[in-house]
């Protein structure tokens, strides 16, 4: 093998091993928040019971969507599937 071939060799290996270092230095592609959310508690009063059977209302304020759900025996409620946005 001359020594031009072998000179070239060299310049490949370098610039692969290069490319690949430079490859495993780059940061994962970052992933967008995507999904909806889910918003649970409990109705109590001021002593801490449970209010069962409480009906409530969550509206999206910037498409007025409303969403309702009733409190379980337990005064457990859940609004599920909610989309990104400030609700009240």
């Amino acid at each position: 093998m001359s020594a031009r071939v072998a000179q070239s060799k060299g310049v490949v290996l370098g610039f692969v091993f290069i490319l690949c270092v430079g490859l495993c230095t780059l940061p994962p592609p970052a992933l967008a928040q995507i999904g909806n959310a889910t918003l649970s508690g409990a109705v109590t009063d001021a002593s801490g019971g449970v209010i069962a059977d409480a009906e409530l209302t969550l509206t999206n304020q910037a498409t007025g969507f409303e969403q309702r759900v009733t409190s379980n025996e337990r005064g457990e409620y859940t609004f599920r599937n909610l989309t990104p946005g400030t609700t009240t």
